[in-house]
């Protein structure tokens, strides 16, 4: 718990007191033990770089077992070339639920741009092999912000549901078929997504998308996983 803070030039500064709280139990032993520990309002967890990316380091995990200690969900968005790392992740943590939103995030822009067929070749090789951990669950949408490379927000109308059928209804269709429905929810991603399509208009995309699902398949990607997972209650 911060109990004080103040600015030293362009640092923030302040105190803290550990609760007797599972969390901070473990924050004790940890500095008992001699671990140097820093506070960051990006997260928990120590980062390095390596070939020009930011890479979290191990000690990020203790946050994700505090959260499944206390039977939480962890939401993660990447980018496409960091869904190894994710399920590398799972394979460590087999009791944390994990959410894998956006499809793991597939570039089209800067180096990425003109390599959409190269990369979803190898994005489909990775989801398969996440999608064996069955502690992750899909969160299917947000394929319409800039960085996925249709450019729909450059366009002088936004994109219609058949557009979005057209051009992305492939990674739909291959994660559902490698998670089963009852590991995949359909997600809006608003407002990010509305740069590119309106809300009503990517939900009529889904609709057109598994008009020839079964009910029960339509049930669980529309709401019932997402109750299941997040526990959500009437």
């Amino acid at each position: 718990m911060v109990t004080e803070i103040w600015m030293d030039g362009k640092n923030v500064m302040g105190k803290i007191k550990v609760l007797e709280t599972p969390s901070g139990k473990i924050l004790r032993s940890l500095v008992e033990s001699g671990v140097t520990l820093g506070i960051s309002s990006r997260g928990m967890g120590s980062v390095s770089e390596s070939q020009g990316n930011t890479v979290v380091e191990d000690d990020f995990q203790l946050g994700l077992q505090e959260l499944s200690s206390m039977n939480l969900v962890f939401d993660t968005w990447h980018y496409h070339n960091q869904i190894e790392d994710l399920t590398k992740l799972a394979k460590n943590l087999p009791d944390l639920i994990i959410i894998h939103d956006h499809f793991g995030g597939p570039l089209g822009i800067g180096p990425y741009e003109g390599k959409r067929e190269e990369i979803f070749e190898q994005w489909k090789e990775d989801i398969y092999e996440l999608s064996q951990c069955k502690n992750v669950y899909a969160k299917l949408g947000g394929l319409a912000m800039p960085v996925n490379g249709w450019a729909w927000h450059k366009n002088e109308y936004p994109a219609s549901s058949d557009d979005i059928i057209t051009e992305q209804s492939r990674y739909y269709l291959y994660t559902i078929d490698c998670f089963g429905s009852k590991r995949s929810m359909f997600e809006s991603n608003f407002p990010v997504d509305k740069q590119s399509v309106s809300y009503h208009v990517i939900w009529n995309a889904f609709k057109k998308l598994v008009k020839d699902f079964d009910e029960q398949d339509k049930h669980n990607l529309f709401y019932g996983t997402a109750e299941k997972v997040y526990k959500l209650t009437n």
